[in-house]
């Protein structure tokens, strides 16, 4: 067999690769704007998801999730962006003046609730229809269904974060390469990864209600 033929496991390999780092400039540029953070992270898990079963193109599947999610991605990312910018707001005024442990606490629990809330609300809305609300509610009952799961979720997508603000700054943009043309979408696809057994599960019951009813 020809390696460097077009069905060759080298050329496949290499297009998935190419396409992966598409969308992650796609993802990258449509984040700009920053509000448009929540539907760009739905599109990534929608699209990512097609590039290994080789559905449609990248370009159309990343736009027509991103315009599809737009609404409903955009406001659960506003939601839990007002409510991680309040937390650290309050932890910078809580260095200066004293509060109780309790609050520091309180404020901590919200900041990982959001956390566990965003590496999931995203691919759910990315896979199934339901009201907002009821989006943020579920992504909290599987957050906390699947504990280790959702952690290391977290952890790969705080990773550049880490670096930004524990490691070294410096580090973060000499790696700026990285952050442009791969990370994203390949912390997306360990994130589908770690997400395959119980979105699996998910969609098993929401046939099986659709089938009672």
């Amino acid at each position: 067999m020809n390696l460097f033929s077009y069905n060759s496991p080298v050329i496949r390999f290499l297009t998935k690769m190419a396409d992966l780092m598409i969308l992650n400039i796609l993802a990258v540029l449509t984040s700009l704007p920053i509000v448009t953070i929540g539907a760009a992270t739905a599109a990534m898990h929608s699209s990512v998801g097609k590039v290994f079963t080789d559905e449609g193109t990248v370009l159309k599947n990343y736009f027509r999730a991103f315009k599809i999610n737009f609404k409903q991605a955009t406001m659960c990312w506003l939601l839990l962006l007002i409510l991680v910018s309040s937390c650290l707001i309050a932890l910078f005024f809580m260095e200066a003046n004293t509060f109780s442990v309790i609050t520091k606490l309180a404020c901590y629990g919200c900041l990982l609730i959001c956390c566990f809330v965003f590496v999931w609300v995203f691919p759910l809305l990315a896979c199934f229809d339901n009201t907002t609300w009821a989006m943020l509610r579920n992504a909290l009952i599987c957050s906390l269904s699947y504990p280790i799961r959702t952690i290391l979720m977290v952890v790969l997508n705080l990773i550049p974060v880490i670096i930004l603000m524990s490691i070294d700054y410096r580090l973060f943009f000499k790696l700026m390469p990285l952050w442009m043309i791969g990370w994203f979408s390949i912390c997306t696809f360990c994130c589908r990864f770690l997400l395959y057994a119980p979105m699996k599960t998910l969609k098993a019951n929401a046939q099986g209600e659709g089938n009672e009813a």
